[in-house]
């Protein structure tokens, strides 16, 4: 596609520099409650750009695998950022999976009632994937 419009395509690839005067509207997101520990699947954070997740009582999410990660995140050098939201009552503790190092500036890795925070995803070459996380309140 190529001039002036609208589009609207399952899949766009570019190669160059995009730019977006009128900003960018990230919509699709993966809503989960739990309390406990649950554990986040590739199928539920491929193709997703925020997790809600409603933290009923005091709740552990565990990242997947980075095996189970090739559709996600293929190629080394490859990124891809995810918020994620605590929509519930209680604290939300994220932990890495095999291969997926979770990595903060800080030793936290929870999200308050009502916090949110950042996760960036990073293949490395050796096939693992390293996960910054970011948390605000």
């Amino acid at each position: 596609w190529v001039g002036t419009g609208t589009g609207t395509f399952s899949t766009l690839s570019l190669s160059g520099l995009l730019t977006a005067n009128a900003g960018v509207l990230l919509s699709s997101n993966f809503a989960t409650s739990s309390g406990g520990t649950v554990a986040y699947t590739a199928g539920n954070i491929t193709g997703i750009n925020s997790i809600l997740h409603d933290a009923t009582d005091a709740a552990t999410a565990s990242l997947p695998a980075s095996s189970t990660l090739s559709a996600f995140i293929p190629t080394a050098g490859d990124r891809v950022s995810i918020g994620i939201v605590n929509v519930g009552d209680s604290n939300l503790t994220l932990a890495g999976g095999t291969g997926t190092s979770l990595n903060t500036a800080s030793t936290s890795k929870i999200i308050l009632p009502g916090g949110s925070g950042i996760l960036d995803f990073i293949r490395k070459a050796d096939t693992d994937i390293e996960v910054f996380f970011d948390h605000g309140i």
